[in-house]
């Protein structure tokens, strides 16, 4: 997957994507604790991911994407998150 190269690139976040054909978009995650260090924080990292990608699945292409925190994060607020993986969604070739 990561050898495919394609990706979409935010603040503190990379979106690699790549066809499928299996006919839906899919949704995977790295959240290093390098990066994120509490379990709490990587945790809501996932979770507000999974709800953007959830309300947004079907205008999207069919496509594998993996979300890789690429900083430090302290502390991140849901309205951040949010915006930052919308923007994402939304740089992604249609």
């Amino acid at each position: 997957m990561f050898g495919f190269r394609r990706a979409v690139r935010a603040t503190h976040f990379r979106l690699s994507y790549k066809p499928n054909t299996c006919g839906t978009a899919r949704l995977g995650f790295v959240v290093a604790r390098k990066y994120v260090r509490r379990a709490v924080w990587r945790n809501r990292i996932r979770r507000v991911a999974r709800e953007i990608f959830r309300v947004e699945r079907e205008n999207l292409p069919h496509v594998d994407l993996v979300l890789r925190v690429t900083c430090i994060l302290r502390d991140p607020q849901r309205s951040e998150l949010r915006q930052e993986f919308a923007q994402l969604l939304a740089g992604l070739p249609k």
